[in-house]
């Protein structure tokens, strides 16, 4: 009976053995942040449903065993789970690619004793910051944290920097979906949506170079909670309160949808309360192709000088609407698809007055010119395109197609000193569309890359306008079309840790410089500065590599070669009406980058280079920016400057305590044969250039350093500038010279068991401006500006938030201007709700004075403020 039963069991043996075979198992090791094997963690293989394919739980050494079908999709996820530690889930494709995972503690409050994960980790050229365990109650999203973490800060513009270098890439769990567009991330994900803040440091985003060049630029990436991903996340907001004039309001949607292999983005915003939505979708990718025209920006309303210690949300009324959809997904592990659609629309109206002093050299005279302006703005920005790109070891491909349309139009109308009102107006239509494409193949020794960018601009519709009282005025209005090329080849061999290469640059640009229409008080028509013409240069750059894991060394000769051919001059600049010439520049590269070790890392430069100009440099005619000033372009004749510039720097960071500093100098030293002329008198400032050797000097020493302390994050940043330069003014020679030096102390503190957050900063900034060749004496500027934002949480809903802000100015031989403003918020959250009172300008501050120096004039800026204003909003996260 039992050798009956043999064959049956045979037959079974057989069976599980074929469907064993069918199968595939994924065999690996799961630890915590220190490297320790966790036992008892809960292993899980999910379809998108969520349904349970196969389980398993490691063992006392942290070893886990899964097996599931080998035709289950790779879109499955794995879960871990432990009560100990956070829930991590990850695709089912990346675990096939490395199955040994970490966990990261989760945190558990024990009568009033909290467990947080580790807050700092470092692997290499990583960073990982916890932001459970760093981040303050008051950091509202992911901009809030990253601002007040050790070496990071963020500028008003909302560009990111890590020790002092911009950032080049901004990742979502490993995905670049923005295209530089990074602050619709930084500024809308609420920061308790993020498990980690990861640095990349020098971050070379294409993978078939990473051993062979590395920027000195960092990348950062976010890794989402759970409760963040594979559903749409965001939140609804609302608001409305009073203001000077009328009625304040806001409404705001954003909404997030990130997946292992999809993500997008989309927000809707409007407001007259605070600031504008334009540096949300402002482009940081400046690789891309782009063709400007000389008048882009040539017409210029009464813009204000640098205003130290003032906002612009303070003196300008707006009204504010963005409306952007930004999406992408994964192709596979190596290449990916991205899209994006966004449009700003801002109205601002501002009040100001600006007293221009000129110093002549005339018998110590000076010469003042006094604008009070009231000004209105409507600017419109359309942007648009599509990115792909293929990421391997062995091959890169990148192709970016983008549109952008530009639509604005202002007003002002201007009080001169002699009581006569100047009507003004702009209005600007531009176009541009774009294509960029890259490559890089790998195979052995060799290297070869190439990118092509192509870009076609239009300005139909440039006006600007001015009026006087009596009726006389200027009509001005230009129009260009600019399509510009470029195409770079790039060839290397490898022998041994060195490599050989050569770089073939070649750029073309054909621009057509339209006419500028001039009606005088005799209303003729007069048509200058009609030309076109094209220009072709062509690089040649060989270059020597040697580097290993510690030191990398470039040297290069680069060779250029320019073709200019213009047509169209005007007479008097050329008698054929058109010019051509060959010109050959050389110049020389060199970088050398060295890691003394994990911690301290330096590099330095040495370059030379020779620059020669455009069709800028023959439009002749003097075009009017506004109707006292005036400027010229070029001088009718090609231009031609040498450069030699050297930088050095050194980076130091020890992740582990918390500490970052670093040193940087920069310097250059530039002759051409162009020296700027200026020339004032009691009615118009003109300026142009002509023929004549100039030489100017510009260098600047950056020095920062801070430590994180637990939670806390204090700072130190010097800042010292200078720049000389040799200018004309009257037919007098001069040699200017501008001394600056800054300090910033700042800090990121969070007391009294996160009850009390302060965030104190102070910049004391000191300006010299010398004039050789003037008998007036040194004129100097002391700027110091004080602030704190101070968050007050009496409990554990409710946060009082105050900010004031203490600023002094002071010019030599005046009176200081001191400002104090104070703007506070108290904010209530329930729930998923959160309602807030918004309270800017309490003190009800109605004017702002600053006093700015720059290379020839002395310019004192007086802004009208908005008054006290006020909004109650209620936000729903969802």
């Amino acid at each position: 009976m039992k050798f009956e039963r043999l064959p049956f069991l045979l037959l079974i043996f057989l069976s599980l053995s074929v469907i064993h075979s069918k199968g595939e198992e994924i065999t690996g090791k799961v630890s915590d942040i220190e490297g320790k094997p966790v036992r008892g963690a809960i292993v899980k293989l999910l379809e998108k449903n969520g349904s349970t394919l196969a389980f398993s739980t490691s063992k006392t050494r942290g070893e886990y065993s899964i097996t599931f079908s080998d035709t289950i999709a790779l879109n499955c996820i794995i879960i871990f789970s432990h009560s100990k530690f956070e829930t991590l889930s990850l695709p089912l494709s990346e675990i096939k690619r490395n199955p040994d995972v970490t966990l990261t503690p989760g945190s558990r409050e024990l009568q009033e004793i909290v467990v947080l994960p580790k807050a700092v980790r470092a692997k290499g050229d990583t960073i990982l910051y916890s932001v459970d365990a760093l981040r303050h109650a008051s950091d509202r999203n992911v901009e809030d944290f990253i601002a007040h973490l050790p070496g990071m800060s963020v500028d008003s513009q909302g560009n990111i920097y890590y020790n002092g270098e911009q950032i080049n890439r901004f990742y979502i769990e490993d995905m670049d979906m923005f295209g530089g567009r990074y602050s619709l991330a930084s500024k809308n994900i609420r920061a308790e949506d993020v498990a980690t803040v990861s640095i990349y440091e020098r971050h070379q985003p294409i993978k078939a170079l990473q051993d062979i060049t590395r920027p000195e630029n960092a990348a950062v990436n976010l890794t989402l909670k759970k409760k963040a991903m594979l559903k749409p996340v965001g939140y609804v907001k609302g608001g409305v309160g009073t203001k000077q004039e009328g009625v304040a309001w806001k409404g705001e949607l954003f909404s997030m949808f990130i997946h292992p292999k999809n993500q997008t983005f989309i927000t809707a915003k409007g407001t007259d309360f605070g600031k504008s939505y334009n540096l949300e979708n402002k482009m940081r990718n400046l690789g891309d192709a782009t063709a400007p025209t000389p008048f882009d920006d040539i017409f210029r309303i009464f813009i204000p000088s640098s205003i130290s210690g003032l906002n612009s949300d303070q003196y300008k009324d707006l009204v504010s609407q963005s409306y952007s959809v930004s999406t992408g997904s994964k192709i596979d592990e190596n290449s990916s698809i991205s899209a994006y659609v966004s449009y700003i629309d801002d109205k601002t109206d501002w009040r100001g007055i600006k007293t221009s002093e000129f110093l002549t050299g005339e018998n110590e005279s000076e010469i003042v010119f006094y604008q009070e302006a009231d000004n209105n703005n409507k600017a419109g920005l359309l942007e648009t395109g599509i990115n792909y790109e293929l990421n391997k070891s062995s091959v890169f491909l990148a192709e970016k197609l983008s549109f952008t349309g530009i639509f604005s139009k202002g007003y002002n109308t201007t009080l001169n000193e002699e009581s006569e009102f100047i009507r003004q107006s702009t209005r600007q239509h531009r176009f541009q569309i774009g294509n960029t494409l890259s490559a890089t193949l790998r195979s052995g020794i060799r290297t070869f890359q190439f990118s092509s960018k192509i870009a076609f601009s239009t300005l139909p519709l440039n006006r600007l306008y001015s009026s006087l009282s009596d009726g006389k005025g200027i009509f001005q209005t230009a129009g260009a079309k600019s399509l510009k090329t470029n195409h770079n080849t790039s060839f290397s061999w490898f022998v041994g840790l060195s490599s050989i290469g050569l770089d073939l640059d070649i750029n073309t640009e054909h621009l057509w410089a339209d006419t500028f229409d001039i009606i005088d008080e005799y209303e003729q028509r007069n048509n200058t500065n009609h030309q076109q013409g094209n220009n072709v240069q062509i690089n040649l750059g060989p270059f020597w590599q040697i580097s290993n894991s510690k030191i990398l060394l470039n040297l290069g000769i680069p060779l250029n070669l320019k073709l200019l051919s213009l047509s169209h001059l005007n007479k008097g600049v050329s008698d054929s009406g058109s010019f051509s010439d060959f010109i050959i520049n050389w110049g020389f590269k060199s970088r050398l980058t060295v890691k003394w070790s994990p911690m301290l890392s330096s590099n330095f430069s040495l370059n030379k280079s020779s620059n020669s100009g455009d069709i800028t440099d023959f439009i002749d005619q003097p075009i009017f920016t506004d109707y006292q000033t005036r400027i010229t372009l070029g001088n009718g004749s090609s231009f031609s400057n040498n450069n030699w510039s050297i930088s050095a720097a050194l980076n130091y960071r020890d992740a582990m305590k918390g500490w970052f500093g670093n040193l940087k100098f920069n310097g250059r030293l530039s002759n051409s044969n162009r020296i700027r002329v200026s020339d004032v008198n009691s009615t118009s400032l003109n300026e142009s250039y002509m023929s004549g050797k100039s030489k100017s000097k510009m260098a600047f020493i950056i020095a920062g350093i801070s430590k994180l302390i637990s939670k806390n994050t204090i700072g130190l940043d010097l800042n010292w500038q200078f720049s000389s330069q040799e200018i004309l003014r009257n037919n007098l020679k001069l040699n200017s010279a501008l001394n600056g030096a800054s300090v910033k102390i700042y800090a990121s503190l969070s007391l009294f068991r996160n009850h009390l957050e302060i965030n104190p900063q102070t910049t004391l900034k000191y300006t010299d401006n010398n004039i050789k060749g003037l008998t007036k004496d040194n004129s100097s500027a002391f700027d110091w500006n004080s602030g704190c934002n101070l968050s007050i949480f009496p409990i554990r809903n409710i946060e009082i938030f105050i900010s004031p802000t203490f600023s002094d100015n002071k010019k030599t031989g005046m009176d200081s201007f001191s400002s104090f403003f104070l703007d506070a918020r108290v904010s209530w959250t329930i729930s998923k709700f959160q309602f807030d009172l918004n309270m800017s300008n309490i003190t009800n501050r109605k004017i702002f004075s600053t006093t700015s120096i720059n290379s020839l004039s002395i310019v004192n800026t007086v802004m009208y403020l908005r008054g006290f204003e006020t909004l109650l909003s209620v936000k729903y996260n969802f």
